[in-house]
């Protein structure tokens, strides 16, 4: 049976592996497109439980990431961030937020660790080929900074001017999820 997931699996070796069943492939976002500076999951190499995410849109909100990755998320390390110089915007037609970018900007969201694979998988499907995961700068309450994945849209939305707000949205479109 092929993967429903909206991207292709390799192998190492960089052979395709559609099914998805070899132990040593890797999720390549993006592929489609060719050549990409978005998300690219190792088994083995890097260790998806250090990987770190910064939610801005319906994913902040715990009972939507839940639904995405099909368990509670508690015991997941929530702490807030802020993604400097973006700003969260409207998309057309949809109660979903892009992040644009705005200099002088800032977005405040969620930053998420201790994601596994198929969390990680199931976010990328919920995300699907809308958006690309790329490593950006964000800072932690305090001031750190470090790397997180941020998913920015592609060319597939296209924003509106009026900012995106989360407590719109939680009053207004959460209960349509």
């Amino acid at each position: 049976m092929a993967s429903v997931w909206p991207y292709r699996r390799q192998r190492r070796d960089g052979t395709d592996d559609p099914e998805g069943a070899g132990h040593e492939s890797t999720a390549v976002i993006g592929a489609a497109a060719g050549p990409s500076t978005s998300l690219d999951l190792r088994r083995g190499g890097d260790s998806l439980g250090a990987m770190r995410f910064f939610f801005f849109g319906s994913l902040v909100d715990r009972d939507i990431l839940e639904a995405v990755i099909g368990r509670p998320p508690p015991g997941l390390p929530f702490a807030t961030a802020l993604l400097r110089d973006y700003r969260c915007a409207k998309v057309v037609d949809e109660s979903f937020p892009v992040l644009l970018p705005a200099p002088g900007g800032a977005v405040s969201g969620a930053l998420v660790e201790g994601l596994d694979e198929r969390d990680i998988d199931r976010i990328l499907f919920f995300e699907s080929d809308e958006y690309d995961a790329v490593p950006l700068t964000v800072e932690r309450d305090g001031g750190s900074a470090l790397s997180a994945h941020v998913f920015l849209k592609t060319d597939k939305l296209v924003a509106v001017e009026d900012d995106w707000i989360l407590d719109d949205w939680l009053a207004h479109h959460k209960d349509d999820y």
